[in-house]
């Protein structure tokens, strides 16, 4: 005789179910969501160029553009998947997190200098700048 207990009623393919509090969180998401999109699109007329649009003019402070920048870099699929990668591989996933602060310090104290300057919204404008041509900086 098994001393397991009970098997759980409905089996293991009823235990990953949305129930009515997820689709509420869910739902109130996606609403949040919809309104700054439609509420931005009603009433921010003033951003008419590509660059007011792409950087905020170029006058946005320091918090909306660390924030920008966090979830430009990490995505919802590596949340999720950090807890497997860390349990699956161990220490190889603490190498590849120094691997990547080293490569965020080198951006941040060479890359970043030396566009900033330039002023370019993207990575296609490089082939416009000097830098492409192999001349120097000013």
């Amino acid at each position: 005789m098994s001393s397991e207990g009970p098997a759980p009623s409905g089996g293991a393919a009823n235990q990953h179910q949305f129930h009515i509090m997820d689709y509420a969180v869910f739902g109130l998401t996606i609403c949040i969501s919809l309104g700054i999109g439609i509420f931005y699109a009603v009433m921010g007329t003033r951003k008419n160029t590509t660059t007011d649009y792409l950087v905020g003019g170029r006058a946005m402070n320091f918090l909306p553009t660390a924030i920008s920048l966090l979830v430009s870099f990490e995505s919802s699929i590596m949340m999720l998947g950090l807890p497997a990668e860390t349990y699956v591989y161990g220490l190889q996933f603490a190498w590849f997190t120094a691997g990547m602060f080293c490569s965020q310090l080198l951006a941040v104290s060479v890359i970043v200098p030396m566009f900033h300057p330039l002023r370019i919204t993207s990575a296609y404008e490089v082939t416009r700048t000097s830098i492409y041509n192999y001349r120097a900086v000013a």
